[in-house]
């Protein structure tokens, strides 16, 4: 498995040579999006989000990319109450204590995005198949799967934590698109892995009439009553930062940190309508990425 992984990573960095990785991204973004990409001129989020890929110096932002090493930051910036209960650390599979961890429980790898294994019944869980999962992911190199360069330098480990859950059995992601440490957006997922839907909200929680990737609730969800403590918390984690969306999560009247993400759903996510895309783009200033 580890073979396939890096010939597969080794097939795609020839590629990326061979043809140059702006090449190859325009041709990619044009069959996923359904519009010639710009980078001379780029006017929409998605656009920006590939000029980052190609100009914007990601590397910068490892540190903050990687799940363990943003806990620093986290606690320096806001205080140690908002990470989620860490329940290890480890290099391997085989060094997780499984006889030691609760019944319900996430599995995180350090280096990736969507790498996650939740476990909600240790006892009925398939380790012999998760480990296989988690095999791969360390064995993986993120940056070869979209050329986000933030990704290229990390090591990759197996971070685990307490499950978040509200009454409801589920907990909801909230996602703070923030441009200069102002939060404009802000994306609400739900039912991530039951029946997955997302609506994106202004700060004043009024539902905007656009699709993200996935369908809308029928319904608007209430504003959340922790709603002013989450921007308060997106701004202060964002300031540093040209752009970047602050994940947050509230669970239990409590609200926690998930990550943070430069180049969310790495550019390639349609708007609907494709006007939004235009508008979540207006504020992102692509000249301070070229700054010192």
């Amino acid at each position: 498995m580890h073979l396939q992984v890096l010939a597969a990573q080794k097939s795609r960095e020839a590629r990326w040579r061979l043809l140059g990785y702006a090449n190859c991204l325009e041709r990619r973004f044009e069959k996923r999006m359904g519009y010639r990409l710009s980078l001379e001129n780029p006017r929409t989020f998605s656009e920006k989000m590939q000029w980052l890929k190609v100009h914007g110096r990601l590397e910068r932002f490892a540190s903050w990319t990687d799940k363990e090493s943003v806990r620093a930051y986290v606690r320096d910036c806001i205080g140690e109450r908002y990470l989620v209960p860490l329940l290890g650390v480890y290099a391997r599979p085989e060094d997780i204590p499984l006889e030691a961890l609760p019944n319900r429980f996430v599995i995180k790898a350090t280096h990736g995005c969507g790498w996650n294994e939740l476990v909600t019944e240790k006892a009925s869980w398939d380790w012999r198949r998760a480990r296989k999962r988690l095999d791969r992911w360390l064995a993986s190199n993120y940056y070869f799967k979209y050329g986000e360069a933030n990704y290229k330098p990390l090591k990759g480990r197996i971070l685990v934590e307490a499950l978040l859950e509200d009454s409801s059995g589920e907990i909801r992601d909230y996602k703070f698109f923030c441009y200069n440490g102002i939060a404009r957006f802000i994306q609400l997922d739900s039912g991530r892995f039951t029946d997955h839907r997302r609506d994106i909200y202004d700060p004043l929680w009024t539902r905007l009439p656009v699709r993200l990737g996935y369908p809308n609730l029928d319904t608007p969800t209430p504003k959340p009553e922790g709603l002013e403590e989450m921007l308060e918390l997106a701004r202060k984690l964002s300031k540093p930062f040209p752009f970047v969306r602050v994940d947050l999560y509230y669970a239990q009247g409590l609200v926690y940190f998930g990550e943070l993400t430069f180049v969310p759903a790495s550019g390639m996510k349609r708007f609907i309508p494709l006007e939004y895309d235009a508008i979540f783009g207006e504020g992102i200033d692509l000249p301070l990425y070229l700054e010192a």
